[in-house]
């Protein structure tokens, strides 16, 4: 076992809610995005790789080149002014607001941004919206572009109101009528590179065209479970991870897919998969963040899925140090990497 403290400005990179942040978090993660936002004063040389971190108070996403530590870009995902523009804010589930937060990366290098769009108050609510999912080039660099508002009785953003030639389209996601207030808060893409937008509230996932946006599939619903994030393995398989205690699955390949939920003890957060391809069909783990704060049950750092065998496990009680933890990775050699919350550590 090795253990790596982790920084502030890595911190800060971990979405979770913030109205749950200890005051101690809050003020790191408050100072390191301030550090940040004076970062970009001038152009930098930068060669990646590049890491996409999600500004939900401040409705942007910084491009970091991870080998300079340097931020190179920043986008806009809503409006910059204008009677649509929402204020920067320091508790955004407290405000209506789009809250940009999930974030998937294809092979070609293009990046596609989730803004959540929390309501102030229930969906119902007048000021409930739908998700955005907006799509951005790799090769882009500099400070944010203004997205005009210049319809400011239209809450949506037209093509003509997208200024930055950065970001090549921003599409609303879900039924309208029906899904404003749904929250996004999944996005994955799958073997065939197409996208998996997670709905919360109304528990669904929808397939999406990665090259214009539009809507191609779903929604495929998962009772009882609300996607929170997701992941599809080497086979095709969709695996969701919620915020209480269930994992959900389906197979993107299926033209119909139905989603099967598991329940286990303990509270999810994230999710990481470990494909080992020794074997055919390779064979896949499915790893869980637990949030449940030691010494209470079943307190585990994380949670192991079987996808083979279909059963939980949970690591040895004397090998695994047991912390609150929000956040894991699996390597290629199939190593959990966990972080730990109250410490700040990173533990292998």
């Amino acid at each position: 076992m090795s253990k790596l403290s982790i920084s502030t400005a890595a911190l800060a990179t971990r979405a979770r809610k913030p109205d749950a942040m200890p005051t101690l978090f809050a003020m790191k993660a408050r100072l390191a995005a301030a550090v940040l936002l004076g970062a970009l004063v001038a152009p930098v040389a930068s060669s990646g790789p590049f890491i996409y971190v999600g500004n939900t108070g401040e409705d942007t996403v910084s491009k970091i080149d991870a080998g300079t530590n340097t931020e190179v870009a920043r986008f806009a995902t809503w409006f910059t002014s204008g009677p649509n523009f929402v204020a920067p804010r320091a508790h955004p589930q407290t405000q209506a607001g789009p809250c940009p937060s999930r974030i998937a990366k294809d092979p070609a290098g293009f990046v596609y941004v989730l803004d959540r769009f929390f309501p102030s108050g229930p969906p119902s609510t007048p000021n409930a919206h739908l998700p955005v999912l907006l799509k951005i080039a790799p090769s882009a660099v500099g400070p944010v572009v203004p997205m005009l508002d210049n319809n400011p009785t239209n809450n949506h953003i037209d093509p003509a109101e997208i200024t930055d030639a950065r970001i090549l389209w921003a599409k609303e996601i879900g039924t309208p009528g029906t899904d404003e207030g749904a929250l996004g808060r999944a996005l994955c893409m799958d073997t065939t590179g197409n996208l998996w937008v997670g709905m919360y509230n109304r528990q669904q996932y929808y397939k999406v065209n990665p090259a214009t946006g539009a809507m191609i599939g779903g929604p495929v619903n998962t009772p009882g479970h609300t996607p929170y994030g997701c992941q599809v393995d080497v086979n095709g398989k969709l695996w969701s991870v919620d915020e209480k205690n269930s994992l959900a699955e389906f197979d993107t390949t299926a033209s119909a897919p139905v989603a099967t939920v598991r329940s286990h003890p303990g509270l999810n957060y994230s999710l990481s998969l470990f494909n080992d391809c020794s074997s055919t069909p390779p064979k896949i783990k499915v790893y869980l963040s637990d949030r449940s704060a030691p010494p209470n049950p079943p307190g585990q750092t994380y949670i192991a899925f079987d996808a083979q065998t279909s059963t939980f496990s949970y690591p040895p009680p004397a090998a695994v140090p047991k912390f609150t933890s929000y956040s894991l990775a699996v390597d290629s050699k199939g190593n959990v990497i966990s972080g730990a919350f109250a410490t700040g550590e990173v533990i292998k």
